[in-house]
């Protein structure tokens, strides 16, 4: 067996408070209130000597993933709405072809 485990036994998880359960809500409405609610509800459990309890884990995970997928949509529209679309693609009918 690991000595490790012997000496120094896993600490338990904290219980969800409400900041780690106000963090998952937020993460579907604003998310980076739930990356600020995930990290503070992780700081408090780890003040209390406690593991961060997996409903923090989960809003601050979210929050992240939900933000850059935000960020992501938000360049993808802006430059949809740029004004600047594809060209046309060439066919054998247009006159510049096959320089089209």
């Amino acid at each position: 067996m690991n000595e490790n485990l012997t000496r120094n036994p896993p600490l338990p998880a904290a219980d969800a408070d409400g900041a780690a359960i106000a963090s998952v809500f937020a993460a579907f409405l604003f998310p980076p209130l739930a990356i600020f609610l995930g990290r503070v509800s992780r700081q408090q459990a780890r003040q209390r000597g406690l593991r961060p309890s997996p409903v923090a884990n989960l809003g601050y995970l979210l929050g992240w993933l939900l933000t850059v997928a935000w960020i992501v949509l938000f360049f993808m529209l802006l430059a949809a709405a740029s004004g600047n679309p594809l060209p046309a693609p060439c066919s054998t009918a247009s006159p510049g072809y096959p320089y089209c």
